[in-house]
């Protein structure tokens, strides 16, 4: 997804397929998804709500994940039921633990966190691959 908003919004900029610079193509190279978005949308290529869907999705979903914030992509997550022994006084109590409170539950709850997310995840950056392909060669000749 990242790949082909810097690709189409590239295409645009130097006016089609046929033509190819090395520095621009540089320039895009060094460019994250934030800045994706937005040259994107300066070339006409996102509406706006597929601006405000992409950094949505930015901020929850691929940035926690590239950055690997366990606590905010396990944040809606618990488990219930999980025996605490208190170590001084050998008592057992029972309790549910949110993941965002505990390292070692964020670990057991990544796993069904990735599970529940994945196809929402391939849905989205498929609609936006197929969407900005489709804007940008609209009217445009198709690639080489």
């Amino acid at each position: 997804m990242e790949h082909v908003l810097k690709y189409a919004t590239y295409k645009v900029e130097i006016g089609g397929f046929a033509k190819y610079d090395s520095a621009k193509a540089d320039e895009f190279e060094r460019f994250t998804l934030g800045p994706a978005i937005d040259r994107a949308a300066k070339a006409g290529l996102l509406t706006p709500d597929d601006i405000d869907k992409l950094r949505y999705f930015k901020d929850n979903y691929r940035n926690p994940y590239n950055h690997y914030n366990l606590k905010k992509i396990t944040s809606n997550y618990y488990i219930d039921g999980v025996r605490v022994v208190n170590t001084n006084t050998g008592d057992v109590e029972v309790r549910d633990i949110a993941a965002e409170d505990d390292p070692i539950i964020q670990a057991q709850a990544k796993p069904r966190a990735d599970a529940d997310n994945v196809l929402e995840c391939f849905v989205f950056a498929d609609s936006v691959v197929k969407a900005v392909w489709l804007r940008l060669t609209q009217g445009a000749d198709k690639p080489e």
